[in-house]
């Protein structure tokens, strides 16, 4: 079966997925504070993601899968759990940090994105993108050097972000890999349902509560569910099979800024201002590797 084509085209599809994964970090942040452990958020907005598209297009989904050779089971399989400790360490970094200083980490993903091209493809960065990578690294580490807001600042949740932006490149490559042909709802309901199971089993190991309370958890895990798990997650699986990595990558920094405002208006969640000199560096290097590779790219 055919890929279904979006309707989008690449700029717009890249604006619409950063808003959508710009409400990932407030939402978080407000079903954390009522009560959920970060894990089981991150459980949750699968689960959620998971259930719409098997109402949508559950047929597709069980007929692609039983279609696939065992090569593409296994990438839809791994990236699915990939994405899941991926989302498991972002909101704990959630936790465990200031709310500035996790959602402006953030925009290293395209930094990781390089250095998987260059390790796993040889693809030798260009001056551009190495000094985008200089400037994101110094950027990271005023951030990390930050007392943060209220003293809520801690290295440890720094670092969670960090392994989680690590797995957002490996997760980014095999979608890139992926084949075609395999339609992108089918492909998204099999990743969610997996990165849900593997985050089910791991919260049901340690004995968390995956049931969110009825009230401001609940409607956080539904807003995480459907607005940057669906939308934004799947417009990205989209868009890295059709549009240039370094035109993908501008979601990252575009999802920091959304990120920093949305929690600033909504929740009062202001970054310090060392933790603001040190998010500019990183999302201009970013945004500075993202450039060198379109350069290199024309």
């Amino acid at each position: 079966m055919a890929a279904t084509a979006s309707p989008l085209s690449g700029p717009l599809l890249v604006v619409v997925a950063a808003i959508a994964f710009a409400v990932s970090g407030p939402a978080a942040r407000v079903a954390i504070d009522a009560g959920l452990h970060p894990a089981a958020v991150a459980a949750d907005r699968c689960i959620v993601a998971a259930a719409v598209l098997a109402l949508v297009a559950g047929r597709q989904i069980v007929t692609t899968w039983r279609g696939l050779d065992r090569g593409d089971r296994g990438r839809l399989a791994l990236s699915g759990a990939i994405l899941g400790v991926h989302f498991a360490l972002f909101i704990a970094g959630i936790a465990s940090t200031s709310f500035a200083a996790a959602v402006m980490l953030v925009s290293l993903e395209p930094v990781a994105v390089l250095a998987v091209a260059a390790v796993g493809f040889g693809v030798v960065p260009t001056r551009a993108e190495r000094a985008g990578v200089a400037a994101a690294t110094l950027g990271a580490a005023v951030v990390a050097s930050s007392g943060g807001a209220g003293g809520e600042h801690r290295l440890l949740g720094d670092l969670l972000v960090v392994g989680a932006v690590a797995l957002y490149g490996v997760y980014y490559a095999l979608n890139r890999s992926r084949h075609a042909s395999i339609p992108p709802l089918a492909a998204a309901g099999v990743v969610y349902a997996i990165a849900a199971l593997v985050l089910v089993v791991g919260c049901g190991a340690a004995g968390l509560r995956l049931a969110p309370a009825p009230g401001r958890a609940l409607a956080a895990v539904v807003v995480l569910g459907l607005v940057p798990t669906l939308i934004g997650h799947t417009l990205v699986q989209l868009a890295a099979r059709r549009l240039p990595p370094s035109l993908v990558a501008l979601v990252s920094p575009g999802e920091s800024v959304g990120s920093v405002l949305i929690g600033a208006l909504s929740l009062g969640l202001f970054p310090s201002p060392r933790e603001a000199l040190g998010g500019a560096a990183v999302i201009a290097g970013a945004t500075l590797v993202v450039l060198g590779a379109r350069k290199a790219r024309a």
